[in-house]
Order: C-alpha cells, then sequence, then structure tokens
C-alpha cells in the first residue's frame, strides 16, 4: 500500500511539472514577437511599415527572381516552419512551387491579401497595405495601432505616388509611345506612357511573335522598350530594341531587386530615371518625394 501511495504522488507530481511545462511554452510563444511570413518583397515592406521588424519577417520569394520560377532551399523551408502566419498575393495560389513550400513548412496559416493588379502601382499598394493591416490586426490583435499605420502609410503612398506623375510631366514623358513586356503595362499606363503593345516571355511566344512586334512598334513610332527583370530572359526585348534602334530599360516590380534600393518609392523612382536617362535626360533625378513627403522609412517599434 506505501509503495501504491508512492506512484501515486510521483504520477502527480510528473502531471504537474508537465502541466507547468506547457504553459511556460505557450506563455513564451505569447509573449515573444510573431514571425510573419510574406511571399513578396512587397509584402515584406508592407509588414514592416506596420511595425514589424525585420527579424520578424520572412520573405519567401526573392525580389529578382520570378515569383513561379523559384526554389526554396531547407533553410528557408525551416523558417518559414517558425512563421505564425504567411501573407500571400491572390494570384500565389495558382503557383505549383509556392504550395510546395507550404506544404513542406507545415505553415500554420496562410491568408490572402486579397488586393489584385500591380503592387507597384500606388493605388494599388495603398490598398494593399490597409487590407494586409486588417487581416493581421484580426489575427493579431492591436487593431488601432496596425490600421492607423495603415492610413498613415497609404496616404503617403499616393503622395508619393502624385510627386512622380508632376516629375513625369516635367519631363515630358507623358503619352511617350512604348514597347512594354507585359508584366510592366500597368506601371508603363499608370506613368502616363503611351503603350503600343505588348510581349510576352519568349517560351510563351510564336516564332513570328518578334516580327509583328517589330512592326507593330514601328507603325506606332515607339521610342522605348520597357523590359521586365523579373521575367529572367532578356533576349526578347533586346531582340526588339536592336531590330527597331532604340533604347531598352529593364524596370522591377518589385522593391529589393536594384542592389541597395529596397524601398517602394526607391524602385519606383529608379524605374523612372532609367527611363529618363533613355529618352536623354542626362541626369534625371526622381529622389525628391522625401523632401515633399516626409521620411519614408518604416517605424522600428513593434505592434
Amino acid at each position: 500500500m506505501r509503495n501504491l501511495l508512492y506512484c501515486f504522488r510521483a504520477l502527480a507530481g510528473l502531471v504537474l511539472a508537465l502541466t507547468a511545462s506547457v504553459a511556460d511554452v505557450a506563455a513564451d510563444e505569447q509573449d515573444s514577437p510573431p514571425l510573419i511570413g510574406v511571399g513578396s518583397t512587397h509584402l515584406r515592406e508592407t509588414v514592416r511599415d506596420l511595425g514589424f521588424t525585420a527579424d520578424q519577417v520572412v520573405t519567401l520569394v526573392p525580389p529578382v527572381q520570378c515569383p513561379g520560377h523559384f526554389d526554396v532551399s531547407p533553410a528557408e523551408i525551416s523558417r518559414l516552419a517558425a512563421c505564425r502566419i504567411l501573407l500571400v498575393h491572390p494570384w500565389q495560389h495558382q503557383l505549383a512551387n509556392l504550395k510546395r513550400a507550404i506544404d513542406a513548412a507545415g505553415v500554420r496559416e496562410t491568408i490572402t491579401v486579397d488586393v489584385s493588379g500591380n503592387w507597384m502601382v500606388p493605388d494599388v499598394l495603398a490598398a494593399g497595405v490597409e487590407q494586409a493591416a486588417a487581416v493581421l490586426a484580426e489575427r493579431l490583435g492591436s487593431g488601432e495601432p496596425l490600421r492607423e499605420r495603415a492610413r498613415e502609410r497609404a496616404e503617403m503612398i499616393r503622395r508619393i505616388g502624385a510627386w512622380f506623375r508632376e516629375r513625369i510631366r516635367s519631363y515630358g514623358m507623358e503619352d511617350v509611345p512604348v514597347l512594354c513586356q507585359a508584366m510592366q503595362e500597368p506601371c508603363a499606363r499608370w506613368a502616363g506612357l503611351r503603350v503600343t503593345t505588348v510581349f510576352d516571355r519568349g517560351e510563351a511566344m510564336g516564332a513570328d511573335a518578334p516580327f509583328r512586334l517589330i512592326q507593330a512598334g514601328r507603325s506606332g513610332g515607339v521610342k522605348v522598350v520597357v523590359d521586365n527583370l523579373q521575367s529572367g530572359d532578356d533576349r526578347i526585348g533586346a531582340r526588339l530594341a536592336g531590330d527597331l534602334s532604340i533604347p531598352r530599360v529593364v524596370w522591377s516590380n518589385f522593391p529589393g531587386a536594384f542592389p541597395g534600393i529596397d524601398r517602394w518609392e526607391d524602385t519606383v523612382a529608379e524605374n523612372l530615371r532609367r527611363l529618363a536617362e533613355a529618352l536623354g535626360h542626362r541626369g534625371a533625378d526622381f529622389t525628391g518625394y522625401r523632401e515633399g513627403t516626409g521620411s519614408c522609412d518604416p517605424p522600428q517599434q513593434r505592434p
């Protein structure tokens, strides 16, 4: 009987110890800053603008690569597995490589920031910031601080976008006819360029497509070929520019793709500078938005 009583006491002690251990783990997870996975550098910058620090954000897709043609390393899978939430764009659901990464990491919750369109366009990005804040507030709390930061950032994005458009007009670049890679068409139209025709990735084009594009470019009087960095194949754009004897500029669809340029506004400024230079505006500068719109650096505090 004494041995039986001893066993019961030992078992009770073990249960209490395990309960305390589980509680400590749960408390540590609750107290530790949330780790947020994101499907692009647009979402990375958005989350940082909402107050999350760089060490809280895991970016799945490198900004230089095409989102549909990237491979995730085991180390990145491990980091993604630690994320409480993964934010993705609507178009990322159709990507088989993304699904494989999510399945391999066992991501706890994948949330779509349901804003379609090209996030390099100011109004689209501003809507994305506000939507991201809404879904994070619902999952993580701190609702009003997140929404207030989103409102401030969205307003700043729209002000910066208006500044860019005015600067484009000052260089006389509105209505310039261009031959444009399909992924850059929304940005080119936002900038006020006249997109005469668009071209796709090389593997998606027929054998006679370059000839037809060159004919369309000549008849449309295009001045520049606007290519897309993330397409990964510069042969089509370079051939079109060469045959038409016009400059070719390469734009990025994601922040962080140009060396030393991480922010959306700095990426837009670099895209526009490249275009202005190609049109003969040597020394063109699109960085003055900082003076007229205030600081654009993300906040450092956690929500």
